[in-house]
């Protein structure tokens, strides 16, 4: 049947000559597509590894995610899951050029169908099939070969700003499929159901809060969109799990479906949401590397959770209308450092003079990733909102900054310290808290350098405390205790700061070390080189 087109851009947009490095790179896919496969892989492969060293950006999000996913690799583990997915990304791309290109002759025996016995129980229910799949890198090609077996489906469209891309990708799925149907034109989706077609949607990306709720993936709270659950509820079409991923050992494309989803509605848009995101996330562990994590899946938030990548850019220009517009709380010799704008606070951080590794991984970056890291510790802390970055920025310290709102409580040094006189009689109790605190901190293996009264807050209730300024924060791997070279380290640092250095004499070294080894009950040998090196 003909196909309808739905080609979003002004076509004579593709004759723009801003567009002619697009029409270059389709040029050379059409060029690299006549070489044989394996060469147009081993391109790929070199492709991909240039891109790990040039999409810095990409890398981070890449990286990100795999941390959040994967946190039992160590971290070179970890970084070699990035370098492989940079690698079939790359092989993704020259790929492509055989999805819009090729000749069906070329890629007609490269498949191998899996489990097709759930494809035609699905069939025969006579209400369509919800096709559950994620983003992995050979998307393109798995759907242009299986277009022309039994198993074939109804591709949904969403146009990309690229308007060369979108109309390449539109001819060949024209081409290609029967029926394509832009994502929102719901009326067509049902109509093709009710036909008992097969439609693919897409659930494993980040379309914002509206139209999503939030259920685990990987363990993290994200938003799923609900659309694939409104389409079961209307329709009564059964969710279909498949998983397209390339076995390097067979040479050989495998589509394999999964158990039949049939659950879905159960009338909660939340469970539906975990259901679907179990299913997804079982699929992508099988081929982690083959994933499309450069995404920022992880995007939206729920309120008051902290962001997890850079949220957002501003002009230089903006930047210093912000600072105009708000109260400088605190400053150094940089600038100002924490200020109050309407009900947000605004923490700047500034990169420090020579070779420090702020060059390469911002104060701003660490503070994020420590604040999710110490709630996944059961540790209180800030919830950063946003994340900005300055381009353009002419200051010598490149000053990055987060926005967050007040965590309600108050500081202990304000809480023991008023006026200048040190309370300690009335606030005994509040110590022993403190030391007790340190200890859980230490035995959850963090290591918070700069650690003082100062920066830590007793909540609003006065029954738990929670940290504040948590860039200097350091984590032991598998959470082990802290050392006790380093337990030391922090115990010294707390007594030397310029601030407290009267209240813990005041209050007696020897008598903080011993309720300190009170509650951290370690043997003799380690508590008597606790109380060598620090009494």
């Amino acid at each position: 049947m003909a196909n309808e087109k739905i080609y979003h851009h002004n076509r004579l947009a593709l004759f723009n000559p801003l567009n002619l490095p697009s029409w270059l790179s389709i040029g050379l896919l059409k060029t690299i597509n006549l070489l044989p496969l394996n060469t147009q892989r081993k391109i790929g492969s070199l492709l991909g590894k240039a891109a790990f060293y040039l999409l810095k950006d990409r890398k981070k999000i890449c990286l990100t995610n795999i941390k959040l996913c994967f946190p039992n690799l160590d971290a070179s583990k970890q970084k070699e899951l990035v370098k492989h997915n940079f690698k079939y990304l790359g092989i993704g791309f020259i790929e492509s050029g055989l999805a819009w290109f090729a000749k069906d002759s070329k890629i007609e025996n490269l498949v191998e169908i899996k489990n097709n016995d759930f494809f035609k129980k699905c069939q025969k229910l006579n209400n369509g099939i919800l096709l559950l799949a994620p983003h992995n890198y050979c998307l393109e090609i798995c759907g242009r070969i299986i277009s022309k077996t039994d198993y074939k489906f109804v591709p949904t469209f969403r146009h990309i700003k690229n308007p060369v891309l979108n109309y390449i990708m539109q001819t060949s799925r024209t081409k290609n499929f029967d029926k394509i149907f832009y994502k929102s034109d719901l009326r067509k989706v049902i109509k093709s159901l009710k036909n008992n077609e097969a439609i693919w949607n897409a659930a494993d990306q980040d379309f914002g809060r509206e139209h999503s709720v939030f259920a685990p993936f990987f363990g993290i709270t994200t938003a799923t969109i609900t659309s694939l659950s409104k389409l079961a509820r209307i329709s009564k079409a059964p969710i279909l799990p498949v998983n397209y991923y390339y076995d390097e050992n067979k040479k050989k494309y495998i589509i394999e479906f999964n158990q039949p989803i049939l659950e879905i509605p159960t009338g909660d848009y939340e469970k539906d949401a975990f259901i679907i995101n179990q299913a997804l996330e079982n699929n992508i562990k099988k081929n982690p590397e083959q994933y499309f994590w450069v995404h920022k899946r992880f995007k939206t938030r729920p309120i008051g959770s902290p962001e997890i990548y850079y949220k957002d850019k501003i002009s230089d220009k903006k930047f210093q209308t912000l600072l105009e517009n708000s109260q400088v709380i605190k400053e150094n010799k940089h600038g100002p450092k924490l200020l109050l704008n309407k009900e947000h606070y605004i923490k700047v951080f500034y990169r420090k003079g020579g070779i420090t590794s702020t060059r390469f991984k911002s104060y701003a970056n660490r503070f994020i990733k420590n604040s999710i890291k110490l709630k996944k510790l059961d540790i209180k802390t800030i919830s950063p909102e946003k994340v900005f970055y300055i381009k353009d920025n002419k200051h010598p310290r490149n000053p990055h900054f987060i926005t967050y709102k007040e965590l309600p409580g108050k500081d202990l040094r304000n809480i023991i310290t008023q006026d200048n006189y040190i309370n300690l009689n009335d606030h005994q109790d509040l110590i022993l808290l403190f030391i007790e605190y340190l200890v859980k901190l230490h035995r959850k293996g963090i290591f918070f350098r700069s650690l003082h009264l100062g920066n830590i807050l007793q909540t609003k209730n006065q029954k738990d405390f929670a940290l504040i300024d948590i860039a200097d924060v350091r984590f032991n791997k598998l959470n082990r205790p802290l050392s006790i070279k380093k337990s030391i380290r922090n115990i010294k640092h707390i007594f030397n700061d310029p601030n407290d250095f009267q209240l813990w004499l005041n209050f007696g070294h020897d008598k903080f070390i011993d309720i300190y080894l009170k509650y951290r009950k370690l043997n003799k040998k380690k508590s008597e080189l606790i109380r060598t090196e620090i009494c």
